[in-house]
């Protein structure tokens, strides 16, 4: 990859010293500070690096150095990442730039790096946690040095990333940061939920997300809430956890939600498996005229459902996913406040931890691991990262 940020053109339109000019023989030329005392602003004028001569210091703190060579982590193809090594170039006008402290791995990319997700090569990490080291000039200037979160589309497995200020989310002491997009994704599915929900909810996927949107409907309205996962095992409640909830197999969840409900099925299901087969289960667990909520990533290949009964049952199926970006930050500012003021985000909901130089051989085992895997953090910085069992 190469040179980020010395080799951007500065737009007339962008030059932070546009308007300061001198008459030359009639004309008037651009002049600024950095062309030098009594030179002329040159012809081919690029914006410096950010840790670069000429750097504004009040929209920075603590940035990369000026001969640092960030690592950022790329995907060329199936099963293969690759480290590079790069400048990193000052951020947009409406910018800031993140140096990342920890990223979360989202199950998406795994299946992502498994199948070389085209198009190739690709930037993949988007749960960031991070602290804004430098800003664009007109970022706000409240959030130099803060520890936030951000929407990103991707390149958060990297040390810096740049975002939108618009897209930042300021985090208070407590909060992780890494739970703040998942948590958000659970909350757009849970806002699909009908307001006259019922009293059974079921969660099919026992993962890191079918387990936050266990503890959503824990705190709901729902009476009775069943999570299904791939064996049964006896749930630890979060604090305010309703009596009703627990966790059953997936090979006995139909007698035990049958008999959670006489026999009609839940009011609500809400798939978080992104398989095949847990969209299946899921289908036959809701009652006539119930809802059905697909929040599972389903991304590795068609699939097939039983449309005629679904139809014929009247269920209501919802996508639970969301593109907007205001509705997925609105989403994020809500999660932030949620993990700030309830214990939705607190237990043990991480259970492996990565590097940047163990990449391919912590997705290769991360990829591999059932039961004993919930989710997988990346310590970029301030953090060792702990050995994969």
């Amino acid at each position: 990859m190469g040179d980020t940020g010395a080799g951007v053109l500065h737009p007339a339109a962008d030059h932070p010293c546009r308007g300061r000019r001198r008459r030359r023989g009639g004309l008037r030329a651009p002049r600024c500070a950095c062309a030098g005392r009594g030179g002329e602003h040159p012809a081919d004028h690029r914006r410096l690096p950010v840790g670069g001569q000429g750097r504004r210091t009040d929209l920075v703190v603590n940035p990369p150095g000026e001969d640092e060579l960030a690592k950022s982590v790329i995907l060329t193809g199936p099963r293969q990442f690759e480290i590079v090594r790069e400048r990193v170039g000052p951020p947009d006008r409406t910018s800031v730039l993140l140096r990342v402290t920890r990223t979360g791995i989202c199950s998406g990319d795994l299946d992502r790096w498994r199948l070389g997700a085209p198009p190739v090569p690709v930037r993949l990490g988007h749960e960031v946690e991070g602290v804004v080291c430098a800003l664009g000039e007109d970022a706000p200037r409240d959030l130099l040095g803060r520890r936030v979160t951000a929407w990103v589309p991707g390149g958060g497995y990297a040390q810096y990333v740049s975002a939108e200020s618009e897209h930042v989310v300021p985090l208070v002491p407590g909060v992780d940061g890494v739970l703040v997009e998942p948590l958000a994704c659970c909350l757009n599915a849970w806002s699909c939920l009908p307001a006259a929900g019922g009293e059974t909810a079921v969660v099919v996927g026992a993962g890191f997300m079918g387990e936050l949107m266990t503890r959503l409907l824990d705190m709901s309205w729902f009476t009775q809430v069943v999570q299904v996962g791939r064996g049964p095992s006896e749930r630890r409640h979060p604090a305010g956890a309703r009596t009703g909830t627990g966790t059953v197999g997936e090979e006995s969840a139909r007698e035990v939600v049958g008999q959670a409900t006489g026999g009609r099925g839940a009011d609500v299901v809400v798939e978080l498996t992104g398989t095949q087969s847990g969209l299946d289960l899921a289908g036959s667990l809701v009652r006539r005229e119930g809802t059905l909520v697909i929040g599972g990533y389903h991304q590795d290949g068609r699939r097939s459902v039983d449309l005629g009964g679904w139809n014929y049952e009247a269920i209501r199926i919802v996508n639970g996913h969301f593109r907007d970006p205001k509705r997925v930050l609105a989403a994020m500012r809500w999660a932030a406040k949620l993990l700030a003021h309830s214990s939705v985000g607190h237990g043990d909901l991480f259970t492996h931890c990565l590097s940047l130089d163990d990449m391919n051989a912590g997705f290769e085992k991360l990829g591999g691991l059932r039961g004993n895997y919930r989710k997988g953090v990346l310590a970029v910085r301030d953090e060792p990262a702990d050995p994969l069992p």
